[in-house]
């Protein structure tokens, strides 16, 4: 009887050591893994319309938040408007929704543009040239557009270009608005020439040549040059 016992507890422990030592953490067999993506240039297109997807999340009880701007200033009004009295009133703190969410979600943007930016150099040489040099300035303009935004709100703010681990993350600190507008006018004139004159193919809702000189004359006017 106490053999058998320590044959079965000798069984376990093998059968426990041999469960410790597999490595479950394994790559999906039928889709992207965050380590590699994007493989190759659809993946890539893949990444590229969730960002600007990205793009239209943000909102206010389902209005739109270019339409929730609109309605804090003269432009626009909103019955009933007490959502709105703290921008009104100038009397935001630090839990407001539209305090929040902008920032939440402008930097989300901005790492779904780095899970994409970050490995894109890999499909260089299996890119045709046109398509890689066109996807990586339409994810720079994504986000400098979302930079673009965050400046107007917040001045100054965290300037990142890749995606951070958490050491990098905790040291992180906040980038003048000067400094960002002109990261932003550098980026649209490196990219521009990249970029279609028109995307009439989608409907004209990704980002062109004309949209990149357009960021670029916006931020120049907010930064009187």
């Amino acid at each position: 009887m106490k053999i058998r016992k320590h044959i079965l507890l000798s069984l376990a422990l093998l059968s426990t050591l041999n469960m410790v030592s597999c490595d479950i953490d394994k790559d999906p067999l039928n889709g992207p893994t965050v380590g590699a993506f994007p493989v190759n240039a659809v993946e890539a297109e893949y990444g590229l319309l969730g960002a600007y997807k990205s793009l239209t999340l943000l909102d206010a009880s389902s209005t739109p938040f270019a339409h929730v701007i609109d309605n804090v200033t003269d432009i626009g009004y909103a019955r009933p408007g007490n959502n709105y009295t703290p921008a009104i009133t100038s009397s935001y703190t630090t839990d407001n929704a539209l305090a929040i969410k902008p920032w939440n979600y402008h930097y989300k943007t901005i790492g779904r543009v780095h899970t994409v930016l970050d490995n894109l150099e890999n499909l260089k040489s299996s890119t045709p040239i046109e398509k890689y040099n066109q996807l990586d300035a339409e994810l720079r303009f994504i986000r400098a557009y979302a930079y673009s935004q965050l400046i107007e709100l917040y001045g100054d703010v965290p300037l990142l270009t890749k995606t951070l681990d958490l050491n990098e993350a905790e040291t992180i600190s906040r980038t003048p608005k000067e400094q960002i507008q002109q990261w932003i006018m550098e980026e649209m004139t490196e990219i521009a020439d990249a970029l279609p004159v028109s995307q009439a193919a989608s409907g004209n809702v990704r980002a062109s040549r004309v949209a990149a000189y357009m960021l670029k004359a916006r931020i120049a006017l907010y930064a009187k040059k």
